[in-house]
């Protein structure tokens, strides 16, 4: 003999679903969103040495400030400049002459690339300084604190 098989589903049950479904996907497209967005990083370490060959006319018996630039988002994005601001009443706009060697100029990074910018740390006083930035194509400024 053959029992039929009856399944009742409720309408209480279909909404709890449709609720619970709908939250996990408005969360997973936020997700989305804020990853795909413009997302820089800004690094700085100090006490760097150059060694080996160069294009560039770096010292070998200096020492040097490294600014490194991470793109952490999914968007290339284009560096315009580099540079760092200073504090106080004497306040001075710096630009890294690095920002602008051949090949770097409007350089373009690309989703996971980093590029690292140079200063001789002997020439600035890093008390004074309140802060490295980074300029895009669209004039947006990110930074990192001394």
């Amino acid at each position: 003999m053959k029992f039929p098989l009856i399944l009742t589903i409720s309408a209480e049950a279909v909404a709890w679903y449709a609720g619970i479904v709908a939250t996990l996907s408005l969360i997973v497209n936020i997700f989305k969103y804020l990853r795909q967005r413009v997302n820089i990083k800004v690094k700085w370490k100090k006490d760097i040495r150059i060694v080996g060959n160069s294009v560039y006319p770096y010292k070998k018996d200096k020492n040097y400030i490294a600014i490194k630039v991470m793109n952490i988002g999914k968007r290339p994005i284009t560096i315009v400049n580099v540079g760092y601001i200073t504090k106080g009443k004497d306040k001075l706009n710096a630009i890294l002459t690095d920002s602008f060697t051949v090949g770097k100029v409007n350089f373009e990074l690309k989703e996971g690339k980093s590029q690292s910018y140079y200063l001789e740390q002997d020439i600035v006083d890093l008390s004074k300084i309140k802060y490295f930035f980074v300029t895009d194509a669209t004039d947006r400024e990110y930074k990192t604190r001394v």
